[in-house]
């Protein structure tokens, strides 16, 4: 009887030279020894050498164009976005909560579009933009419809120049 290598059990080697249990225990110390020489600097030499090679490069983008690659891109994706809902949306100004709520506000009060006065598609726009300076605070914000709003982006761009 031997001692496994890994985990510490006793098992009968089927092999004189046998120094791991079970299938767990080898994938484990293969995976461990992966990862130790991914992080020696010749595994990273190796790494950077080979993200360089445009073979590898040709490899990736034909895997790409691929049914299963797209489908697999598609799959980690979707488990990304599922893991990291809430970073996401944190991420985005919209999502946060005292934007929705002083949007919800306005909007409850200024029904339509303070430019043009369409009804659709309303957005907060920040008078002075929080990039200058700006507060996100009532004094400072009005309500205006999505293509008010991308065209004072462009007027106010080209003061800024």
């Amino acid at each position: 009887m031997r001692k496994c290598r890994d985990c510490g059990a006793e098992f009968k080697p089927t092999h004189f030279n046998e120094k791991l249990c079970s299938h767990e225990c080898k994938h484990a110390a293969v995976k461990a020894r992966r990862l130790k020489y991914a992080q020696s600097d010749k595994g990273r030499l190796t790494e950077l050498r080979w993200r360089k090679n445009p073979e590898k490069q040709r490899i990736d983008e034909k895997y790409r164009k691929s049914k299963k690659g797209r489908a697999k891109a598609v799959e980690r994706a979707t488990k990304y976005m599922k893991e990291n809902q809430h970073a996401l949306y944190r991420k985005r100004l919209g999502q946060t909560a005292p934007y929705r709520r002083l949007r919800n506000e306005l909007i409850s009060i200024y029904k339509n579009c303070q430019s043009c006065g369409s009804y659709n598609d309303l957005t907060i726009d920040h008078i002075i933009p929080t990039s200058h300076g700006g507060r996100h605070e009532r004094s400072n914000v009005q309500v205006l419809c999505r293509s008010c709003n991308v065209k004072k982006m462009w007027v106010d761009n080209e003061k800024l120049s």
